[in-house]
């Protein structure tokens, strides 16, 4: 299938790159899931799923998008997040996920800075579709999630995971 060939293409490039390469372990480990099963992309810190749809049909900036999505899944695993941020997940679970996506998407941004691999995924419009505030470079993720939580955030989140 053409979609799971370029998704792979993407996947080795990614893991033969001078800024992403020390994830290839991360992203060799588990099961990697094309699916129309999650809206966008998500992982359980072991399995990643991507919806092939999202990624190929509404991510308008192409393999650079596509490539910045799988880094993302990529650095919750290796953060271990899912099992980290537990108990601030038992507090609030949109609120935690945003804090870690800040916090990934800063460390893809910090990582390709002229955007060579990687770009945020943007809308049809060209609108980012992802969070990322520079205000929040060099946080841990639970002092975003503090102050995510005092500022009254988490409307309608504009993540990857679902």
């Amino acid at each position: 299938m053409k979609v799971e060939r370029k998704f792979k293409a993407i996947k080795i490039g990614l893991m033969r790159s001078e800024q992403f390469g020390l994830l290839r372990g991360v992203a060799m480990h588990g099961k990697t899931i094309l699916t129309t099963d999650v809206p966008t992309a998500a992982t359980d810190g072991r399995d990643c799923w991507f919806n092939p749809d999202f990624l190929f049909n509404q991510i308008s900036n192409g393999d650079k998008g596509i490539a910045y999505v799988m880094v993302h899944e990529w650095l919750h695993k290796a953060g271990m997040h899912m099992v980290t941020y537990q108990n601030l997940k038992e507090r609030n679970p949109m609120l935690t996920n945003m804090a870690a996506d800040y916090w990934n998407n800063d460390k893809i941004e910090l990582a390709d800075p002229n955007h060579l691999l990687t770009e945020m995924p943007q809308d049809a419009d060209g609108k980012p579709i992802g969070l990322h505030d520079i205000k929040y470079r060099d946080w841990i993720i639970k002092r975003i999630f503090n102050d995510l939580l005092e500022n009254n955030e988490g409307g309608e989140g504009s993540g990857f995971d679902e």
